[in-house]
């Protein structure tokens, strides 16, 4: 492990981190002109953004800078009141006062603490994977366009309310076997897979899978869009295999034939999935002190510090 106290030379290690790094997940307050050279991003880097109508019409966040991560295929997510400033770079990550834009690095002191420990690298990686609950779309982005104001330093007064996109999703992990649908189910998953597939942020690396819960516990009864799902599925040799985590883009409640009520829950996933050996999901699961762990197990992570270190297993959710 090695930790670096940077000041002076900040900004100029996290754009060099950023040009070489593999991949790429951040989460930061505030991104004005100038951000992606500062911080160059590609396919598949996650970044985490203060995006709404108060920072925009504040100059704190540029739409336009927002703009070009999505030409270049960054996946940009929009939450509100974010404060936090988190680099993480492949193995390494960068704790700091920063915020992207030229002012920062021109004008203001900033200091940060760069870390290679790899229990605190996942856990910074999970915190930024904890925090991907709404998509930027670029309708959205078209919007806020408009309301672009130059750059206000002393920023823009909040808004007290608290949205759904304020909180963060719950992480849920669960067991799935695969079951028969009827008839009724396969009308509705049919129906539910047209509006899940609007949600889907990249067609080409996602498809939409559909599971039934019962609505009356656990995920069926407490799952909202936006939600993340870390599903355990046996394969045909035996072998039992852990899924990244993936995105609930819609739920359709129903009763079925027997009057019982169900759900259907419509997820984002990738279609070349890197999974993990149970074994080794298992062994981090109790390392992070997750109780009750079995290869059956159905319930929601709700500690902060056990979702931010078990969404960090996946360095990327997607094989190479």
């Amino acid at each position: 492990m090695t930790a670096q106290f940077l000041q002076t030379n900040l900004w100029d290690k996290i754009t060099s981190l950023a040009k070489h790094a593999t991949r790429k997940y951040v989460a930061i307050a505030y991104l004005g002109k100038g951000a992606t050279k500062l911080l160059p991003m590609g396919q598949g880097d996650v970044l985490v953004v203060d995006l709404r109508e108060d920072t925009v019409r504040a100059g704190q966040v540029s739409p336009f800078e927002i703009e070009e991560y999505l030409k270049r295929r960054v996946e940009v997510y929009a939450y509100s009141n974010l404060h936090a400033k988190v680099f993480v770079f492949d193995r390494k990550a960068i704790i700091a006062s920063a915020n992207v834009s030229s002012h920062s690095k021109n004008s203001l002191v900033e200091c940060g603490v760069l870390v290679t420990d790899v229990d605190v690298v996942n856990s910074a990686r999970g915190f930024v994977m904890s925090l991907t609950g709404a998509p930027v779309t670029p309708a959205y982005l078209k919007s806020l366009k408009k309301q672009y104001q130059p750059p206000k330093i002393r920023g823009g007064r909040r808004n007290g309310k608290r949205d759904r996109q304020d909180s963060h999703p719950r992480l849920w992990i669960e067991r799935i076997n695969s079951v028969d649908f009827d008839d009724k189910e396969n009308r509705l998953t049919k129906v539910g897979k047209v509006v899940a597939r609007k949600k889907v942020k990249d067609k080409k690396k996602y498809s939409v899978e559909v599971v039934r819960y019962p609505s009356k516990w656990g995920l069926g009864q407490k799952a909202s869009f936006g939600d993340l799902v870390i599903q355990i599925w046996s394969e045909e040799d035996g072998s039992l295999w852990v899924y990244p985590p993936s995105r609930i883009v819609h739920l359709k409640p129903y009763v079925n034939s027997n009057g019982a009520e169900r759900k259907l829950v419509f997820t984002e996933e990738p279609r070349n999935p890197k999974r993990l050996e149970w074994k080794v999901f298992r062994a981090a699961l109790k390392k992070v002190g997750v109780s009750r762990v079995s290869e059956n197990m159905g319930r929601e992570i709700s500690t902060a510090n056990q979702k931010q270190a078990i969404l960090g297993l996946w360095t990327t959710r997607h094989k190479k």
